[in-house]
């Protein structure tokens, strides 16, 4: 899971990655000249190599490389093989660098503006996204904040407000997407073409009580069968805890995508009956299955929305890389490496 939310800060929180010295006999003898080393020109805007490598994240790679084989990551940096595969890797990051470069300076000269009170709806926005994908309470939010080295909610805000790419998201929304829309039509068409993506196997909604020993999963079937509430037994004794919060219930499960032991139990049983424990590699489970569903296609209507958010993001990439496209055409680039 930590690993998760690290990955989904580097990739979500639009802020600029902290530069890690990594090789010490690097830091000295380099750091000058890569300040100053022009890797490319846009529009007479340099980029020198320290602003691609802090971009593009150089150092962490190798941070991360050296985590897990330091030998390797060594090597990297000492040989010539090394040299050239970590400047391919830069080569490829700079495209990503210029393509941004141009982005911002067609937000900057353009007449969008961002207001302070649309910065903070950004701000609350991302986090609110970051907590819910990565279901983080607010402390451990700010605990994830910590390992990546920022000391508080209003550093980490003080950061992100600071962003350029904040301004680069509205010019894009407001002069690039503005009329990119996907009609109820063109979902049609793309369920109409595609409606073997939307079948369903045979359903159960099934819920259940996880425990480690047989004698305890013996104990509850008991209770169960003297009028206990399993909804009430699997909040107090489940060691499943994302269920057991929800009463065990583990919501529609489809045949074949689930626990081949606890299945074969679950698409057998009558609908508002209860099983025997029955044992998996994860433990002892009662299940209980409260409805079934045959094999179906989902409508439409079911699907419509999911489809159309899809054939938006479609759009809205193909939309953003062909203005890309057209600013480089336009622009004057010059690359030195």
């Amino acid at each position: 899971m930590r690993n998760k939310i690290l990955a989904m800060f580097a990739l979500l929180l639009i802020i600029p990655l902290l530069t890690v010295n990594v090789m010490a006999q690097d830091s000295n003898s380099d750091s000058s000249s890569q300040k100053t080393e022009v890797v490319a020109t846009v529009n007479e805007e340099e980029i020198t190599r320290t602003e691609l490598q802090k971009a593009a994240g150089t150092q962490q790679l190798i941070m991360q490389i050296a985590q897990t084989n330091q030998q390797f990551a060594q090597l990297l940096y000492s040989s010539e093989a090394g040299q050239e595969l970590l400047e391919e890797f830069n080569k490829t990051k700079l495209e990503e660098v210029i393509n941004n470069t141009l982005l911002q300076q067609a937000a900057a000269d353009s007449d969008v503006e961002l207001t302070e009170k649309e910065k903070n709806e950004m701000f609350n926005k991302q986090v609110a996204q970051i907590k819910q994908q990565n279901n983080l309470t607010d402390e451990q939010f700010e605990s994830a904040l910590s390992e990546q080295g920022i000391e508080s909610m209003e550093q980490y805000k003080k950061m992100f407000l600071e962003n350029e790419n904040l301004k680069i998201q509205k010019f894009i929304q407001e002069k690039v997407l503005s009329n990119v829309e996907v009609s109820d039509e063109e979902a049609k068409e793309f369920y109409n073409n595609n409606s073997q993506r939307y079948k369903q196997g045979e359903r159960v909604e099934a819920s259940h009580i996880l425990v480690e020993s047989k004698e305890k999963a013996d104990e509850l079937y008991n209770k169960l069968q003297n009028g206990a509430s399993f909804a009430d037994l699997a909040k107090n004794n489940s060691i499943d805890n994302r269920s057991a919060e929800n009463g065990g219930k583990l919501g529609f499960i489809e045949k074949g995508q689930f626990i081949e032991k606890f299945e074969k139990v679950a698409f057998n049983l009558e609908v508002g009956s209860i099983s025997e424990p029955v044992e998996t590699e994860y433990g002892y489970h009662i299940i209980k299955v409260s409805d079934k569903k045959e094999a179906s296609t989902k409508s439409f209507e079911e699907v419509k929305s999911q489809i159309k958010d899809q054939l938006f993001s479609q759009k809205r990439q193909q939309a953003v890389n062909q203005y890309i496209q057209k600013l480089r055409d336009e622009a004057k680039i010059e690359k030195n490496i």
